[in-house]
């Protein structure tokens, strides 16, 4: 019984399909069909960014390790002005979810100054731990806008573009996770807390694409950590860099 609906539902698209080939405007609007299936009429794009974190100023204590400082942006954006012009302005909103990998046997933690209250420091571990993972993941809402130069104003999606903006977070989830092996037995600890990070993120963004591709830069004006209270209360500052795809 399943086959029997299975091979039906596979038959009836195919008349259908046979049934539009057989007129001289068939092929004409099978393809027009097949473009407004595959491209939904939706206003605005999707846009994921995928890339790598970098720290600047930061703590003497604080080495990251590339590979696992991975920066994944999920973001909705419109344009606000008449597609003829060569200039767009874009606005959005989206999440920003970033992660920062330790190297070696450290680890982010946070204790209680006298004098400064909460503080975040980087917590070096026995010689006895062998340290698997060690990551910071710090996610926020973020509002993107950036003003765009198209070089092909008629057919945007045929030219090169440039764009410069700027994007203002609020950080809503930050845990550490740890993966250590200690005496042949394996732990994993999560820690959920907000490790002195700043609440708000602002940064600077450019980026330089063709169509629904393009590579991007972001740097982080805002300290990542709330002035003072950061690992060696230094100054540090959190940019990312990689490419971009627009979903729809």
């Amino acid at each position: 019984m399943k086959q029997s609906i299975f091979i039906l539902l596979f038959l009836i698209p195919l008349i259908s399909i046979s049934k539009s080939l057989s007129d001289t405007n068939g092929v004409k609007a099978l393809r027009e069909k097949h473009r407004t299936m595959a491209s939904p009429d939706i206003p605005g794009n999707l846009v994921i960014n995928l890339g790598f974190n970098v720290l600047s100023n930061k703590a003497s204590t604080m080495d990251t390790q590339f590979w696992g400082s991975k920066s994944l942006g999920l973001y909705y954006t419109f344009s606000l002005n008449n597609e003829s012009s060569s200039f767009s302005f874009n606005a959005g909103i989206g999440v920003g979810l970033e992660k920062y990998a330790l190297k070696g046997n450290t680890a982010l933690n946070q204790k209680t100054d006298p004098t400064l209250g909460h503080i975040a420091y980087i917590e070096t571990l026995a010689d006895d731990i062998n340290v698997k993972k060690s990551k910071l993941a710090a996610n926020y809402l973020e509002v993107p806008v950036e003003l765009r130069f198209y070089s092909n104003k008629e057919r945007r999606e045929k030219g090169v573009y440039v764009a410069l903006g700027a994007s203002a977070g609020v950080l809503y989830q930050s845990h550490t996770k740890l993966k250590t092996k200690q005496d042949g037995v394996n732990y994993q600890v999560k820690n959920r807390t907000d490790f002195e990070l700043n609440p708000l993120r602002f940064s600077a963004i450019a980026r330089f694409g063709f169509a629904g591709f393009s590579f991007y830069y972001r740097m982080g004006l805002s300290e990542l950590f709330n002035s003072g209270n950061g690992p060696e209360a230094a100054p540090a500052k959190s940019s990312s860099f990689g490419i971009s795809f627009v979903g729809f």
